[in-house]
């Protein structure tokens, strides 16, 4: 899960630093803080990750489809 979510953030600049993907991910505890992300991906993470983990816990999606989070993200960038 937190494996496709480094690789959206990443895919989509609103990570502030390289944040480990694919074979590089580090195994175990994944820790993301506020300094990790641009102002963007900031509000992406507050306003769409819990609903995000929870459709995953629900099985209305895949832990590595992050279409609902690019939704939310063309919104969020539709308002500006």
């Amino acid at each position: 899960m937190f494996q496709s979510l480094a690789l959206f953030l990443k895919e989509n600049d609103l990570a502030a630093r390289e944040i480990p993907s694919g074979r590089d991910f580090p195994s175990g505890t994944f820790k993301l803080m506020r300094s990790d992300l641009t102002d963007c991906g900031y509000r992406l993470i507050q306003n769409s990750l819990d609903r995000w983990m929870k459709g995953i816990v629900a099985g209305k999606w895949s832990a590595s489809d992050t279409s609902m989070l690019a939704k939310e993200l063309a919104k969020s960038r539709e308002k500006r």
